[in-house]
């Protein structure tokens, strides 16, 4: 086994042809690309929570992005009235994820321990929030009627949201 070093992991090459033919010489003139089993990835964990945390996040964003999709053309948001109140829960989540995401593994250890994570995630998303109901009130696309009870409903929900993406980050997301 040869040790590559990189910066995050360790690249192990198996170089003992172990692939389907155990003699090289046999594939004189053609060239050997050993099966991707012949290959291990090794790090301390960190980067296997980067991207489950990712995956996650991206995981969330997909199932808003088709729930919004499929609520635009069948108008569900006129059908179901607790259509919103979810999908302004699961937006607090997904940016509230994002936010502690890349609280967690972007900014530099030195500057993120100074900041309250709760509060950073609150910002952010309310601030993502606060632009939405503005949209929504750009575009016409609101509920005239209750106006100010459905913004402060979908300010709310993006507030639980956060909530629920914080105590994720309380139990899985802690260095």
């Amino acid at each position: 086994m040869e040790k590559v070093a990189g910066t995050h992991l360790e690249l192990q090459v198996n170089d003992d042809w172990s692939g389907p033919h155990k003699n090289p010489d046999l594939w004189s003139g053609f060239l050997y690309v050993p099966p991707l089993a012949d290959f291990e990835v090794c790090d301390n964990g960190e980067m296997k929570k980067r991207t489950v945390w990712g995956l996650a996040i991206v995981s969330i964003g997909l199932l808003i992005a088709v729930l919004q999709w499929y609520a635009s053309i069948y108008y569900l948001y006129f059908l179901w009235w607790w259509a919103d109140i979810v999908m302004h829960f699961l937006g607090g989540l997904f940016i509230g994820l994002s936010a502690l995401w890349w609280l967690r593994f972007e900014i530099p250890i030195s500057i993120r321990h100074r900041i309250p994570a709760f509060l950073w995630a609150l910002v952010i998303v309310l601030a993502v929030g606060v632009s939405w109901e503005i949209f929504e009130r750009v575009t016409n696309s609101y509920n005239a009627v209750n106006y100010a009870l459905d913004t402060a409903t979908d300010l709310l929900m993006d507030i639980v949201g956060t909530l629920a993406s914080y105590l994720v980050f309380l139990r899985y997301g802690k260095e």
